[in-house]
């Protein structure tokens, strides 16, 4: 969520099968007090959360990071452009990385946009692993944000069990 624009994947749709779609987006709209933007969500097999701020983050009310959408399938890509245009979203493409574990389809190892931020501090994960893309992620973020300061964290033990920074800092209040 960034100002009165929200964005969430069409997951919302089938974790709520018994609310018409219409009146479910009013209705997290009038809650959120903003404009719902709906991305599509990866299939269960390759995202079990569907939760989008491991595939898309807010940079200013007018412009997104993304995942690398080169890298993704054709189908994502060609929906998420196509939804960003709708909305008047830029997109700058961020890197991540896809990391095989045998035996754990469900680790978050690769995905940077899970980052934390706080007021003037970003919290960014790291994955001390082959092939991984920290150098790249860091220098891009700090590209995006020069006037923030960036730490960095070795996320790894978490990471394998699904959730990254954003994820495992929500902090819910009533």
């Amino acid at each position: 969520m960034y100002g009165n624009k929200a964005i969430i994947t069409d997951r919302i749709f089938s974790e709520n099968p018994d609310w018409d779609k219409e009146r479910l987006i009013n209705e997290l709209s009038a809650l959120l007090e903003c404009e719902i933007i709906i991305i599509p969500a990866y299939k269960p097999e390759y995202d079990f959360t569907g939760h989008a701020d491991g595939m898309i983050r807010f940079v200013d009310s007018n412009t997104v990071l993304v995942n690398n959408l080169d890298q993704d399938f054709k189908y994502m890509k060609e929906a998420i452009v196509k939804t960003l245009e709708k909305a008047n979203l830029k997109y700058i493409n961020f890197p991540w990385f896809e990391y095989k574990i045998r035996g754990n389809n469900d680790h978050a190892i690769g995905i940077y946009l899970n980052y934390l931020e706080v007021g003037n501090i970003i919290v960014m994960p790291v994955f001390s692993v082959p092939g991984n893309r920290d150098a790249e992620a860091l220098a891009k973020l700090k590209e995006v944000f020069p006037n923030k300061i960036i730490e960095t964290i070795d996320y790894n033990d978490i990471a394998l069990t699904g959730g990254i920074l954003n994820c495992t800092t929500w902090v819910i209040t009533n």
